[in-house]
């Protein structure tokens, strides 16, 4: 859809590699203090600002003790669907 936008596409491309990188990092337990916690910080200040407004229109899903966050995977297909 935003093939036109070539610019725009990369953004959105290189904004999903980010928010893959910040799925990876929430699995690793490290303190705030350690490089790979200040990253996944600085990460979030990223993703933040379009994944807490979805996670409020659409919670996680609980399968037993686990939750899939469908918001995030929700920004994944939206990103491929405009470009």
């Amino acid at each position: 859809m935003l093939r036109g936008i070539p610019y725009l596409c990369q953004i959105l491309n290189l904004y999903s590699l980010i928010l893959f990188a910040w799925i990876i990092l929430s699995w690793i337990q490290v303190p705030y203090d350690h490089p790979l916690g200040q990253l996944r910080r600085i990460l979030s200040k990223v993703i933040d600002p379009i994944v807490i407004p979805l996670r409020r229109a659409i919670p996680p899903i609980r399968l037993g003790a686990v939750a899939l966050d469908v918001s995030v995977i929700v920004i994944f297909i939206a990103i491929r669907i405009l470009c």
